[in-house]
């Protein structure tokens, strides 16, 4: 467990947050973690596992360590990163076991579709068909997480569970944004090591001598092409109507979100008004890509919002934000931020929470707000107080509008 500081009437407060929960990509074949992703939520989700190999089809670099005595040995990283050549991760073949969330239908279709691989489920019970999955999780639990005064241990019997890990994430200062960087580390640090079944050498290094070997072992599989009906990795597609109105002059636009989108590619083609386009969303849906249904690419379109052009967010976020509005719960100022607002909201709730626990006590508005965070790519945001205020004349434009007359002195 670690802990998020927000932002309370009283100052600064630590407020527990949901136990870190590691999703890994790990090759059979080198005993190589290829890619990763986290979260701060009761249960992991399809999307999860999808961000994991999109972390290990970007290219990867240290983070900023903030940890002393923490480092990155010699040789350290994924393979997209420090091994040449290496660009893409597409496996032949993606073993699941038969959690829930290994079923969805982004793992079952969009996943598959994006990687041009197989999916294979193993049978209920049939634990030792991940072996090497289990040993190498055992392994980063010993000699990682399990370390720590705030581990949840392996069980309620574990001697290595902390009596309370909340008081002792708190405690002991365990930030959030500090896990992150230990499992990054952690695995980073794991494809380094000698392996006994690589003959001594580490995942990096036995994939290295792989891809210069001579006996054309090394076979890269390129990425499936992508068209407007078919997925990339980590890109939602929807399906919109063009609108607009020629006799109202309202250049065409594609309403994503319930915010309208356009650009210079679109808003000039009134002709398309009334067709059905595809729409390609990726994790920062600031902008996004229209195809027509003949996969003509039409061009990217940009948010005509300017307050949800502030900030990255994903589509998830865009809805939750959506949803909170309408029922009242919460409000965004003219040309604020709502992803800043969403943090305020989070973190008033929090904050109450904490108080009516009267101790350390693990909230789900905290964890939501520090994977919020995490998306976002930062440690920390302006509380709901810092968000982007209108600005004087938007506030005499408005007045203007309402037929309110300020004195002179005022204006």
């Amino acid at each position: 467990l670690g802990f998020i500081i927000l932002n309370g009437p009283a100052g600064p407060q630590k407020v527990p947050v949901v136990r870190i929960q590691v999703v890994a990509n790990l090759c059979l074949n080198k005993r190589l973690v290829s890619g990763y992703s986290i979260c701060f939520q009761r249960q992991i989700q399809a999307k999860h596992v999808e961000e994991a190999y999109l972390m290990g089809n970007t290219l990867w670099t240290p983070k900023k360590i903030t940890v002393e005595g923490l480092s990155y040995a010699t040789g350290a990283g994924f393979p997209n990163g420090v091994v040449e050549g290496i660009t893409d991760i597409n496996p032949a073949l993606i073993r699941l076991d038969n959690a829930a969330q290994h079923y969805a239908k982004g793992i079952r279709t969009r996943l598959r579709t994006s990687l041009g691989t197989g999916i294979a489920w193993g049978g209920v019970g049939h634990w030792w068909r991940n072996a090497i999955t289990e040993r190498f999780f055992g392994t980063l639990e010993r000699y990682g997480f399990q370390r720590l005064p705030s581990s949840m241990g392996n069980g309620t019997q574990d001697p290595h569970r902390a009596e309370n890990p909340a008081i002792e994430a708190t405690g002991k200062g365990i930030e959030w944004d500090e896990l992150v960087q230990l499992v990054d580390v952690l695995l980073a640090n794991y494809n380094s090591k000698p392996h006994t079944s690589l003959g001594g050498l580490s995942p990096l290094d036995s994939l290295r001598a792989t891809m210069a070997s001579r006996l054309g072992f090394w076979i890269p599989r390129p990425s499936p092409p992508y068209t407007a009906s078919s997925p990339r990795l980590g890109v939602l597609i929807l399906r919109k109507r063009i609108a607009g109105s020629v006799r109202e002059r309202v250049a065409p636009y594609v309403e994503v979100g319930e915010v309208r989108y356009t650009e210079n590619c679109l808003s000039t083609k009134y002709d398309l008004i009334g067709e059905h386009v595809y729409v390609h969303v990726p994790q920062d849906m600031r902008t996004v890509e229209c195809y027509l249904d003949s996969g003509l690419f039409i061009g990217t379109l940009r948010c005509l919002d300017k307050g949800w052009q502030l900030s990255a967010h994903s589509y998830d976020d865009r809805q939750l934000v959506n949803a909170l509005i309408r029922k009242g719960e919460m409000f965004v100022p003219a040309g604020g931020d709502p992803v800043v607002a969403l943090f305020g909201h989070l973190e008033k709730k929090a904050i109450a929470e904490a108080k009516k626990a009267g101790k350390p006590k693990v909230s789900g508005n905290a964890s939501a707000a520090a994977d919020l965070l995490r998306r976002a790519g930062i440690s920390s945001l302006p509380s709901s107080t810092e968000a982007v205020q209108p600005t004087n004349n938007d506030l005499a434009l408005r007045n203007k509008l309402l037929g309110i007359k300020l004195p002179a002195s005022w204006e």
